[in-house]
């Protein structure tokens, strides 16, 4: 995952986990390994958002309806059979 201005030790994501924003933001993601010291993994992410108590009891379920609703929003922008919500919403 990507946040600038110092990744995960960052005042910006520091500032985006103290207002719950993180909820909301877009994160640059990758598949590989941190490209630079703007990246970190999502378990680094995790971890410090399980510090900052902002996770639920579930997260997996929690990152499924986020995705849920991610699938919903989509279909607003894009429209119910585009490619980007799999055809479905």
């Amino acid at each position: 995952m990507g946040r600038g201005s110092g990744g995960s030790a960052g005042a910006s994501l520091q500032h985006d986990i103290d207002t719950g924003q993180w909820r909301e933001m877009a994160f640059q993601v990758t598949d590989g390994l941190p490209p630079n010291s703007n990246w970190f993994t999502v378990d680094d992410f995790l971890q410090r958002l399980a510090e900052a108590g902002q996770l639920e009891e579930d997260p997996v379920h929690a990152f499924r309806a986020s995705l849920q609703t991610a699938i919903v929003v989509l279909a607003r922008v894009a429209g119910e059979g585009s490619v980007a919500t799999g055809g479905r919403c």
